[in-house]
């Protein structure tokens, strides 16, 4: 009825079968627990990193163009809408309205110029390297 029995760094000595077999059984499953624990926080950290690593990314973008500062002016802008339009009323209030929609034309306007200068330019240097490219191949080789 007593035997010994060692797993886990545990040894279970001189204890019925059952108990042995059950104590095994915890060790297994405390190892699972700790592992699928481990596996967790891993899955976790690496979850964080890539969610930090797109905020700062699209920050980052948003921050380095002008069109950043122009909607802050924008917000700026609505703001002083809501003040006009409790202080003054809503005469004054439609006149910052119009300000802030200008702006926003303003900023539409820029962000498309911006982009279309920025894809001129990639094609360009595409097609300028891509020609040189294919000229260096097409050179016959001096022996």
């Amino acid at each position: 009825m007593t035997s010994s029995f060692v797993t886990g760094g545990k040894t279970f000595i001189g204890k019925p079968r059952v108990v042995y077999f059950a104590n095994y059984l915890e060790v297994i499953l405390s190892d699972l627990t700790q592992r699928a624990v481990v596996v967790v926080v891993v899955v976790v950290v690496v979850v964080v990193v890539v969610v930090v690593a797109v905020v700062v990314v699209v920050v980052v973008v948003v921050v380095a163009t002008a069109a950043a500062v122009v909607v802050a002016i924008e917000v700026v802008l609505v703001v002083v809408v809501v003040v006009v339009v409790v202080v003054v009323g809503t005469a004054a209030a439609a006149v910052v309205v119009i300000e802030v929609i200008v702006v926003a034309v303003v900023v539409v306007v820029v962000v498309v110029v911006v982009v279309v200068v920025v894809v001129v330019v990639v094609v360009v240097v595409v097609v300028v390297v891509g020609k040189k490219a294919l000229a260096a191949l097409t050179l016959p080789q001096l022996a």
